[in-house]
């Protein structure tokens, strides 16, 4: 397993996180002003931002192409995590030392593998 070693403190948003399947279907609001590649979505279980890249090209109602889960991971500086999936929204799914899984900024890893 090879760690990194977060560069900032990462807190998820408070609201429940919702994970999407393919074929599901979404209602699309706004893009996020600070991360432009996603987009908010109204989903029968919950809202949450996802990665445009994920759901078809139709507005307002979009199919999800890929599943998705908008959990986030909370960490602190210094913590070492194990990225299990780097996406091209500039996230990463990130597995702590501790279990627990979700994702994170790129912007919070030192992408150096750490020992």
């Amino acid at each position: 397993m090879v760690l990194h070693v977060t560069r900032a403190m990462h807190i998820p948003p408070d609201q429940p996180p919702i994970r999407l399947e393919v074929g599901d279907v979404v209602r699309v609001g706004d893009a996020d002003r600070v991360w432009p590649d996603f987009v908010f979505v109204l989903a029968t279980n919950g809202v949450g931002w996802v990665p445009r890249n994920k759901l078809s090209e139709a507005r307002p109602l979009a199919t999800v192409l890929e599943t998705y889960d908008t959990r986030e991971l909370a960490v602190h500086a210094g913590a070492r995590v194990e990225l299990v999936h780097r996406d091209d929204s500039g996230w990463a799914w990130c597995r702590s030392t501790q279990g627990s899984e979700g994702w994170l900024p790129l912007s919070c890893l030192d992408l150096a593998p750490q020992g």
